[in-house]
């Protein structure tokens, strides 16, 4: 019973890594670039229509 379950669990705790890994690095990016869009894109508003633009 042993030897069965212990490649289920080797593989079910790759899955859940990937997934957590995945989960993370996405909220990272997220945050990253949302500091470079209000930082350096988009950074600039006209007053009459409120379109944003950069330089």
């Amino acid at each position: 019973m042993g030897s069965f379950i212990s490649p289920v669990g080797g593989g079910l705790g790759a899955v859940v890594g990937a997934l957590i890994g995945a989960t993370t690095g996405c909220m990272a990016g997220a945050a990253l670039g949302e500091v470079i869009d209000d930082t350096l894109l988009d950074n600039l508003e006209c007053e009459d229509c409120l379109y944003l633009f950069s330089k």
